[in-house]
């Protein structure tokens, strides 16, 4: 018989809830981090490190994009601990190129340091929503000021984030920690569930 119920991460949890203006009204999307160094401690540690992440994300979030919230989830447990409200927009601006359709994502690809069971290597991947494309003269192409302010925060993400006590690493839901990233020049493509 086949389980239809997933087994919970192995790693605590950060998921960032944002919202953008999308044909004519409100669109809501979300990312979950994965972080090691175990259970948050309490709120405070919780704080830290959702901030300290915020930090790094909304420099290369367009300004048309708003952090709502972030829920924090301990190991083991698909039911959130904590949660922090932000309401604040991302910091990246820029008014010289247009801005790209909503379903138009920037993509980071991270690679780890584990392999699946069938050896195949685990990448980690994020999709970023409501960023720029290059106007004109590449409309398929990210805009080349927010993917070289990426390629920094994602530096900065790999480098760790701090909780306060703990400085804690991006990893997958199982533990395969982040090694090294990038930000693909290109648009993709990521359809919101209808």
């Amino acid at each position: 018989m086949v389980s239809l119920v997933a087994t919970p991460p192995t790693q605590a949890g950060i998921k960032f809830e944002f919202h953008f203006g999308w044909r004519g009204g409100t669109k809501a999307w979300s990312q979950l981090y994965h972080l090691t160094q175990g259970a948050w401690q309490d709120q405070t540690h919780f704080n830290a490190a959702s901030d300290a992440l915020w930090n790094y994300i909304k420099a290369a979030t367009c300004s048309r994009v708003t952090l709502d919230s972030t829920v924090g989830y301990n190991p083991g447990s698909f039911l959130p601990v904590y949660s922090k409200t932000y309401g604040a927009a991302g910091t990246y601006t820029d008014t010289s190129n247009p801005q790209a359709a909503g379903e138009a994502c920037m993509l980071w690809r991270f690679t780890t340091d584990q392999r699946t069971s069938k050896n195949h290597p685990i990448y980690l991947f994020k999709w970023f929503h409501g960023t720029q494309s290059d106007g004109a003269t590449s409309p398929d192409s990210l805009r080349s000021g927010i993917a070289s302010t990426a390629a920094s925060q994602i530096s900065n993400i790999l480098a760790g984030i701090s909780d306060g006590t703990l400085t804690r690493h991006y990893c997958g839901p199982f533990g395969a920690v982040a090694q090294s990233g990038t930000c693909n020049p290109l648009l993709h493509m990521r359809e919101f569930p209808t």
